[in-house]
């Protein structure tokens, strides 16, 4: 099938998280767009946002994690290396964007980390499915920074979803997980590398699935579930009471 991935412009784990899917996929990807990160806050709002989550040390610390990832790797080059086309774009629901899509002839659309809104147009674009990719075990842990908030809570058991995406963040079908429990000592940056392992590997046996017509998606009860927005200086007090760490 030909899969065309959405996701964002940072140098952390969106090039590997990229890089782990083009591996495991067996399917031809025919383009990859890299929003700028921060959302609609921009760059400096998201720098801002975590300056007040992590404080100065383990801002610090994040700091020389982004300027050494930044100059190993970058989405782009993971692209670049495997001859995927980049495709520019700054509201992924412009009509031109779309249409592009369509040329192109996309199957699946895949959302990693993308951080705008995908409205009705743009999911119906793909001629198989739209799938995210979500750092948390739906319903639970909608939202942002899911692995975070399960930290917060005190879960030992973590994972990622891969759903059908619709008009409202995390509510699609669930089309398949990957569990994984929270060793010792992990960090959360430890979480996040191993949430690409294993959401990669997921992505590539759903997209076998929706290319074979087995696909089976569950309900995605979010009445059951939760939803959170961005991390907040008080709940970074409550995951460093019970134990946790940003980064190693």
């Amino acid at each position: 099938m030909r899969v065309f991935v959405i996701t964002q412009d940072e140098p952390i784990y969106a090039p590997r998280y990229l890089a782990a899917v083009v591996e495991k996929a067996r399917h031809e990807f025919v383009g990859v767009t890299a929003l700028a990160p921060g959302g609609k806050h921009g760059f400096w709002g998201l720098v801002k946002e975590r300056w007040r989550l992590y404080g100065p040390v383990d801002f610090l610390r994040a700091g020389k994690l982004y300027v050494r990832s930044r100059m190993s790797g970058t989405v782009a080059g993971v692209a670049r290396a495997n001859g995927i086309e980049m495709v520019p774009c700054t509201k992924v629901n412009d009509a031109d964007y779309i249409d592009g899509l369509k040329r192109r002839e996309v199957d699946v659309l895949v959302s990693i980390a993308a951080n705008q809104l995908f409205k009705g147009e743009l999911l119906a674009a793909p001629r198989v499915a739209a799938v995210n990719l979500h750092s948390a075990l739906l319903p639970s842990y909608r939202g942002l920074d899911g692995l975070f908030w399960a930290l917060v809570h005190g879960e030992t058991t973590v994972g990622v979803s891969a759903h059908l995406m619709t008009e409202k963040f995390d509510e699609g079908g669930i089309l398949g997980q990957a569990p994984f429990p929270v060793p010792p000592k992990a960090t959360l940056h430890d979480l996040y590398l191993t949430a690409i392992d294993r959401g990669s590997t997921l992505l590539a046996d759903v997209l076998d699935q929706l290319e074979a017509g087995t696909a089976a998606p569950r309900v995605n009860d979010v009445d059951a579930g939760s939803y959170f927005s961005s991390p907040t200086p008080e709940a970074a007090r409550e995951f460093r009471r019970r134990g946790n760490r940003f980064f190693p």
